[in-house]
């Protein structure tokens, strides 16, 4: 049997003019992946019904499954019943299992329906109806040629509903096979060279594919197998991830939903260590990471962030001396915020940044991106030197990252060490 392949639509005005996220396109495509379904193609359309009609007609000729997110509520701009009815060449009909349920939803808040509202209640005549339990506008599924056609109201609480209780098991047919997901995630090697280092496990028709994704300066190599079962699906994802670890060694941090934090906090754990950090051009994005996971008070004891040099000095113990005869964006200077972080809270280890985030304050000597990050652990410091570029949000995003990746790194020495 073949694999079916699915294209998602997502209308509505305020996804293309950049007003809301189209946040359903996502959650269907991970879950419809992990079920064995391909999807060929993610389309964003507006609210002009030709447009949608359009979509609809390409969309239902190459694909065995076609969703649609949106349009179906009662205001004047929900046009999707009327695009679908012209597709598929069936007339509009209300449905009194809709009609009703609209009306008792409506009057059970202490309002009249309205006619606009029971607009919700009209559908192609050849349609199915989906229960829709939070909300007014029901979904529909219906044939179109090739393709069996879903179609979903864009309230993302709706659809979500909808779609785990009617959608997908109904899509996740018997012989259709498992399928298995999983990531490898890599930090401080950039795409390019992630690409050109796993080239060869990239072919169009191989099992597992693998492919890459990169989410502000992390890479994810991404796996997905298909196998007669559960177990030997997971077992072809285990064989790639391996590899792929080989490949990339301490650069790799972690698998699937493991980020730069709860790597450095299950590190910490491991240990049994504490830690505390100081920060000047990150602005405290190094302890709002950390507290990203759930239990790091255990580990995490303070976050200092001292942007002025007075604070560096009276709070950090940083030499004054040290600032003017070096600067505050200097090796120097992160090396005592480490260090001072440890001396002030009695951690193990400590974490110092300094930098030049910009746009302004460069200079030849000392460009916008320079960053010092300082590592003190078991009281030895290392200190490590970075030019960053981008813009100031990047800048301070990278530095922050690349200082808990500098923190991973001293701990997984430190275990060989041990």
């Amino acid at each position: 049997m073949s694999t079916p392949q699915v294209t998602i639509i997502s209308s509505g005005e305020e996804l293309i003019t950049g007003h809301t996220a189209d946040a359903n396109a996502p959650f269907m495509a991970a879950h419809l992946t992990v079920g064995g379904l391909v999807v060929r193609r993610i389309a964003v359309v507006g609210d002009n019904p030709s447009l949608l009609r359009d979509e609809l007609a390409r969309a239902t000729q190459d694909s065995d499954v076609v969703i649609l997110t949106g349009g179906l509520g009662p205001t004047a701009d929900d046009r999707t019943r009327e695009a679908i009815s012209q597709v598929v060449g069936a007339e509009l009909a209300v449905r009194n299992e809709a009609l009703e349920h609209v009306r008792r939803i409506i009057e059970g808040h202490g309002h009249k329906m309205t006619e606009a509202q029971a607009r919700q209640a009209y559908f192609p005549r050849s349609a199915e109806l989906l229960p829709n339990p939070r909300g007014t506008a029901m979904g529909f599924t219906c044939r179109i040629g090739r393709a069996r056609l879903f179609v979903m109201p864009g309230v993302p609480s709706e659809m979500r509903g909808m779609f785990e209780e009617s959608v997908l098991p109904a899509l996740l047919a018997p012989g259709v096979g498992t399928v298995a997901v999983g990531t490898v995630n890599i930090f401080g090697v950039p795409e390019s060279q992630v690409d050109a280092r796993i080239a060869d496990m990239m072919p169009e028709d191989r099992n597992p594919a693998v492919g890459l994704k990169v989410d502000d300066g992390v890479v994810y190599v991404c796996l997905r197998a298909r196998a007669e079962t559960d177990e030997k699906a997971r077992a072809l994802i285990e064989q790639d991830a391996r590899e792929v670890e080989s490949r990339f060694g301490q650069a790799v941090f972690g698998r699937n939903d493991t980020t730069l934090p709860r790597a450095v906090s299950d590190l910490l754990e491991r240990h049994n260590l504490k830690v505390a950090v100081a920060e000047s051009c990150t602005g405290g994005l190094i302890g709002s990471l950390l507290t990203e996971v759930s239990g790091i008070s255990r580990f995490f004891l303070a976050d200092i962030v001292a942007y002025s040099n007075e604070v560096k000095s009276s709070q950090l113990r940083v030499p004054a001396e040290q600032i003017r005869s070096f600067g505050a964006v200097s090796a120097q200077v992160a090396e005592a915020m480490a260090r001072g972080a440890c001396e002030l809270t009695g951690a193990q280890l400590g974490i110092g940044v300094t930098g030049i985030a910009g746009p302004s304050g460069g200079t030849p000597e000392k460009p916008v991106g320079l960053v010092f990050i300082a590592i003190c652990l078991d009281g030895k410091a290392t200190v490590q030197t970075l030019n960053l570029k981008g813009d100031r949000q990047r800048i301070r995003d990278r530095a922050a990252k690349y200082a808990l990746d500098f923190a991973r790194l001293a701990l997984l020495h430190r275990t060989r060490r041990k």
